[in-house]
């Protein structure tokens, strides 16, 4: 650590998370999935911002002792017009998790109505702990989740987006 330049040491943990994203990280950018990613609520996250509208974008988390995930990340930088997509998307659940997932998979819709965020996310085991075979397991299911999300979800919140500035009401 001394002979690091000032703020250059990351913990072990960190460069666990590092390893496991960049290959992902890069991919996406490469295939142009993205333009960047960004660290989504410290190491064990990342997020790739939606052109739709900043703010908005798909993250992929691990979380909790054993969860991997796969979100749909709202925030328009207006409250109630967030939770107005998320209203909109939810009332086309069905349909939006049977054209992505097997029946089975575990889904979460967070509405998050004291925040000015909503999510839609899709769940399985997954922990940066796992062996290394696992661990290429669970980044391939997040780089075959990640673009089903974006063609699914991209096409409905742009349109839900532009209903609300023709005054739509959505």
């Amino acid at each position: 650590e001394i002979t690091q330049p000032q703020g250059a040491y990351t913990s072990p943990r960190n460069q666990q998370f590092y390893a496991f994203f960049q290959p992902l990280t890069d991919h996406l950018i490469w295939v142009g999935f993205a333009d960047k990613a960004t660290q989504h609520y410290g190491p064990s996250g990342r997020l790739f911002p939606s052109r739709l509208r900043e703010g908005t974008g798909y993250a992929v988390s691990f979380e909790g002792g054993n969860d991997a995930w796969v979100t749909l990340y709202i925030r328009t930088g207006d409250r109630e017009e967030t939770k107005r997509v998320f209203d909109k998307l939810m009332s086309d659940q069905k349909e939006i998790e049977a054209s992505i997932t097997p029946p089975d998979q575990e889904w979460h819709w967070n509405r998050h109505t004291s925040n000015d965020f909503s999510s839609v996310s899709v769940r399985r085991d997954g922990s940066i702990d796992y062996q290394p075979e696992k661990l290429d397991e669970t980044r391939s299911w997040m780089l075959d989740m990640l673009p089903k999300f974006k063609e699914v979800f991209d096409p409905r919140v742009e349109k839900i987006l532009r209903d609300l500035s023709a005054g739509d009401g959505v």
